[in-house]
């Protein structure tokens, strides 16, 4: 019961660090509180697991009012061709396993009705979280003070499985409370290679989902040195982040000339449109207005011609075409009258 809540909760956020997170991804592991899922009175609560789904319960002395938590869980899957696997995540309690386990208890067993037929070792004392270790690129974990042995329970036998636990919540200090963490697996008890759905524990013929491999969690609970589901585990390197080399630096200044060329563009099609529209104004101005003898005529057949000083200042006229070929002709007299009309007789 040495463990700060602050710590410990900090440590199971980052516990599956260099792992891949298939798992908790696709929301196989479902997490429950034991304090909402126990009954208030300590009576047996009927919990239905499903095979393609991992439970994770919790508990934390500081959620719980009384002197005293006890619970009975009774978990049962769909088919007797399922087991469980119950692994010992973490655990801060009173008293030890090997000395005995007085205030506190957590225990496994089946039952036949109201018949107790299996009951476990108690668990008591305190587990620590496993350790995760990266050597050459290759995740595992260490297990410094609980070895797996002692953290591991198995029901084979029967597809139901008991949970009671018995903690004293009277005496707990303030800034130290009592946890738990159980994670319970169900396992199929026998499959083929060729499983789509589930592969083989390494040194059993107990099988439980692919993704639950690697991911940062165990899973395959029996008694080995290591767990079978976390090792040789390749390490999943976080992406490193890529550095602006000369290349991005080419392909922004390429862009960014585009972008001016397509202003410079558009700016002179603007102005030339402009000067345009400009030019055709003036024109049409002046063949509307500006025609002064098409005004003098009108104004001759209205007899209302005046030197008006309100007539439009419209451009000169073009002048006449010269006359020089007019002028050089040779003053030739014309021709006398006597040969044009006859004499009478």
């Amino acid at each position: 019961m040495n463990l700060y809540v602050p710590f410990l909760f900090c440590i199971s956020k980052s516990f599956s660090f260099g792992f891949q997170p298939s798992a908790e991804e696709k929301n196989i592991y479902v997490k429950n509180r034991l304090d909402r899922v126990c009954s208030a009175n300590g009576s047996k609560t009927r919990l239905n697991v499903k095979h393609e789904v991992v439970s994770v319960f919790t508990f934390n002395s500081s959620f719980v009012s009384g002197n005293s938590f006890k619970c009975h869980l009774e978990l049962y899957l769909p088919s007797s061709s399922y087991g469980f696997s119950v692994f010992i995540e973490e655990m801060s309690l009173s008293g030890s396993s090997l000395s005995g386990c007085g205030e506190d208890s957590v225990q496994f067993g089946r039952d036949i009705l109201f018949v107790t037929t299996h009951l476990s070792q108690k668990y008591c004392g305190e587990v620590e979280l496993p350790v995760p270790r990266s050597k050459n690129g290759v995740m595992s974990f260490d297990f410094p003070f609980t070895p797996l042995a002692r953290r591991i329970y198995n029901e084979e036998e029967d597809r139901e499985m008991d949970i009671w636990l018995n903690i004293n919540t009277r005496d707990v200090e303030d800034n130290r409370h009592k946890t738990l963490t159980l994670v319970v697996t169900p396992f199929k008890k026998s499959c083929a290679s060729r499983d789509s759905l589930y592969q083989q524990c390494r040194f059993s013929t107990k099988c439980v989902r692919r993704e639950l491999f690697c991911d940062g969690r165990i899973n395959c609970a029996w008694p080995y040195v290591e767990p079978a589901d976390e090792v040789h585990c390749l390490e999943a390197l976080a992406p490193e982040a890529k550095s602006l080399f000369a290349t991005d630096l080419a392909v922004i200044l390429l862009v960014l000339s585009v972008l001016v060329g397509m202003i410079a563009v558009l700016v002179l099609a603007v102005n030339k449109y402009s000067k345009k529209v400009t030019k055709m104004s003036a024109n049409l101005s002046a063949d509307l207005f500006c025609n002064r003898q098409l005004l003098e005529d009108q104004l001759d057949r209205n007899g209302d011609r005046s030197d008006s000083p309100y007539l439009p200042s419209c451009p000169p006229l073009p002048p006449p075409p010269p006359y020089t070929a007019v002028d050089n002709l040779q003053n030739i007299p014309p021709p006398s009258y006597s040969l044009l009309i006859p004499r009478s007789t």
